[in-house]
């Protein structure tokens, strides 16, 4: 941009003196000065935009590396970012992505209306939820999705970033966990027995529903080690 410029400025410049060898008026030499502040002027807002647009160019390519799903969307609804996370996770390539509806290409299947959504976006600037969503393939699969709002230097909402993980195992895991649990506590309750734990060196104690009832500790009392011995019968 700076070569431009100043070749535009030489230019100008000199097309002035091709014009008026002899003796320049008033009224042309400012035409010459208002033509060579325009084009700094321009040449001002083209590095400034060049900043912009470069800085920007760095950040959306830190985001591409991440493994996490980062999309980009307008307001409405258009995907203008997809990243390799995003790529890998769906299996939308980039340009298979870009210009599509983002809602309408992973079929997203939130627990509200898509409305109350981005409304809840534009007025706390943020939303997040596990909703489910489709791979290309088909397969459907529950993301931990984060939305963000993003506005302009002036700060007029442009746009949403949101970012998508898998966490379809995870949860399943977790609801495998709680039904070990429960079957457990059951099986405890039924055959009057419990499971209990010691943390050392603390003496603080913990264990099953049954435990409680058993070593006969409150629902509110923090049982502990101490707290057992003197629950205990001394000739015990």
């Amino acid at each position: 941009y700076k070569r431009q410029t100043l070749g535009c400025m030489l230019l100008t410049i000199a097309s002035f003196w091709i014009s008026h060898p002899i003796s320049p008026t008033s009224q042309a030499f400012t035409r010459c000065l208002v033509s060579l502040i325009a084009i700094s002027v321009t040449a001002l807002f083209a590095l400034r935009n060049k900043a912009a647009n470069d800085e920007l160019h760095v950040q959306l390519s830190q985001l591409s590396q991440t493994h996490d799903a980062i999309m980009i969307r307008t307001l409405e609804g258009t995907v203008t970012h997809w990243n390799r996370g995003a790529e890998t996770l769906y299996g939308w390539s980039r340009s298979e992505a870009i210009g599509k509806n983002l809602v309408e290409l992973i079929r997203l299947k939130p627990q509200q209306p898509l409305e109350e959504i981005v409304s809840t976006v534009l007025q706390t600037g943020s939303w997040e939820s596990e909703p489910d969503s489709f791979k290309r393939n088909g397969e459907r699969m529950t993301v931990a999705s984060r939305c963000t709002l993003l506005r302009d230097k002036r700060g007029k909402p442009v746009g949403i970033l949101a970012t998508h993980n898998d966490v379809t195992e995870r949860n399943q895991a977790v609801k495998a966990l709680r039904r070990s649990e429960a079957f457990l506590a059951g099986a405890q309750r039924i055959s009057r027995t419990s499971s209990i734990g010691i943390k050392v060196p603390g003496g603080e104690i913990y264990g099953s529903e049954e435990a409680r009832r058993i070593l006969e500790f409150n629902e509110d009392e923090r049982p502990s080690l101490l707290s057992l011995v003197d629950k205990t019968h001394p000739e015990d």
